[in-house]
């Protein structure tokens, strides 16, 4: 290193004393030649990139390449139709989301909450079927929904003219109040997908759909809702929730196969046809034998078309193995159905089936799952409160500083009966219980019975009624009054 050339030391030096004047007088020299170097501004410009590896539109982070791209989208749709273990992983799923009641949270402004809660009810399909259907980013990874708008002006609104000339119905509303909701909210099928367009920086510009008509549509994400399992790399397809269970499937479908076909076989037997005793099928001039002779006994099925044509001479007959198997393919299938449900944290659905664990233990994977599926709902909300309601709310002329939010209920249900025993200690300890309206409507929709009736704010609730004491609350108030006496 030359002379001239500062040392380490030094350019450290230097650059705390461009950061701060005021630093100590070491390196005088070093802060006076910083001090006349020109400000700098702070930069915009991001230099990193998140590492995802895409190319001409293409994603390919999958290394299994029979998993990548549409082949990866066949096999999560054949794991979802064909394997009853993840069928009724995810029909369960799908249950609980549906099931799940949605309610919105006001923000700044009241009238963007009543725009919000509106706009979910007034679409042509139901708020369940859209949230169902944005969860099939689980089986896939990801699910792209496009939102279509409305100008809601009744429920007969007329009709007007396309670009093309055509002249087509309006979308009806339950609002005549000429304001922008939403008409549909549907999903673009993982199917249809050809590529992405990623901007310079890595991000997700618009989905190119190829559908079954064979029109080429880009869907920009302006104009649509991408719902993923994870966000890692900013990678737009995610990853699949049944990637794990993927080889435990594989090799389960083909030992299911291989199990069917030797059921069949040890059924039926095997067929075995033996060729007279004076011709050779193995020499050229009988080759058209021994074709026909491999047809017949490839062919042979235990059906109600059974049936076999031989010539004199020849011998038919089906051969039993004569023993059982010496490996039991019933509980190789029961471990990677196990592997499966394990993957997704759902192996509570094999419990009752093997008639194996506790009530405790189950109760404990069911309430894991639950905060799985309660953490997915979670993500799912995110998106539609970042992305969905601004927008509904910009077209509206509506502020979007402190927009209202999307809150999903909880999945699990709560339990009366811890929640009886919780207000009961509350009572007993003598902490103060408030039975205001808000809180005997809840417990009494905790309990199924109807909303109770609301008293008016100068009216005070009644008084609760003077019972017997209860053994623990006579026991609790020796104690009190045992320790008052003794202070």
């Amino acid at each position: 290193m030359s002379t001239a050339d500062p040392t380490p030391a030094a350019r450290a030096l230097a650059y705390v004393a461009a950061a701060n004047p005021d630093h100590g007088s070491g390196g005088a020299q070093v802060v006076q030649k910083a001090r006349r170097a020109p400000a700098r501004t702070p930069t915009f410009d991001e230099i990193g990139t998140t590492g995802l590896r895409h190319s001409g539109g293409f994603v390919i982070e999958e290394w299994l390449n029979h998993l990548a791209g549409p082949r990866g989208v066949k096999a999560w749709r054949e794991m979802s139709d064909n394997d009853p273990v993840v069928g009724a992983i995810l029909f369960a799923i799908e249950m609980l989301a549906r099931g799940v009641e949605w309610n919105v949270e006001p923000g700044s402004d009241d009238r963007a909450a009543k725009l919000v809660e509106s706009c979910m009810h007034d679409m042509s399909g139901t708020w369940a079927d859209f949230v169902a259907e944005s969860f099939s980013m689980l089986p896939y990874g990801w699910a792209m929904h496009e939102i279509v708008y409305k100008r809601r002006l009744g429920s007969d609104p007329g009709t007007t003219t396309t670009s093309d000339g055509r002249v087509v119905s309006l979308p009806g509303s339950r609002f005549n109040d000429g304001l922008i909701g939403w008409r549909k909210l549907p999903i673009r099928a993982q199917e249809t997908l050809q590529h992405w367009k990623f901007s310079e920086d890595g991000g997700i510009e618009a989905m190119v759909q190829m559908a079954w008509d064979g029109v080429r549509r880009e869907l920009p994400m302006e104009k649509a809702l991408l719902f993923r399992t994870t966000t890692r790399r900013n990678n737009p397809e995610g990853r699949s929730i049944l990637r794990n269970a993927y080889v435990s499937w594989f090799r389960k479908k083909n030992i299911e196969e291989i199990e069917a076909i030797g059921v069949e076989r040890d059924l039926a037997g095997i067929p075995m046809l033996t060729a007279p005793e004076n011709l050779d099928l193995y020499q050229e001039v009988n080759l058209k034998h021994l074709q026909e002779a491999q047809a017949l006994v490839t062919s042979v099925r235990r059906d109600e078309d059974e049936g076999i044509v031989k010539n004199f001479g020849w011998e038919f007959e089906l051969v039993t193995t004569g023993g059982s198997r010496q490996l039991d393919t019933d509980k190789i299938i029961r471990r990677y159905d196990q592997r499966i449900t394990t993957t997704v944290l759902a192996d509570f659905i094999l419990m009752a089936q093997d008639a194996v664990g506790s009530y405790g233990l189950g109760k404990a994977k069911i309430a894991t799952f639950g905060q799985a599926m309660q953490a997915f709902l979670g993500m799912n909300a995110e998106v539609k409160n970042r992305y969905a309601i601004p927008r509904l709310l910009k077209l509206n002329g509506m502020s979007v500083e402190t927009p209202p939010r999307l809150v999903p209920g909880d999945v699990d249900e709560v339990d009366p009966e811890q929640v009886s025993a919780f207000i009961q200690n509350l009572h007993l300890a003598g902490a103060p219980i408030d039975w205001n309206h808000n809180l005997m409507s809840f417990m009494y929709k905790l309990a199924g019975l109807p909303e109770p009736p609301e008293h008016p704010a100068d009216e005070p609730l009644p008084e609760p009624r003077e019972t017997e004491p209860t053994d623990a609350e006579l026991a609790a108030a020796a104690a009190r009054a045992e320790e008052e006496a003794n202070a």
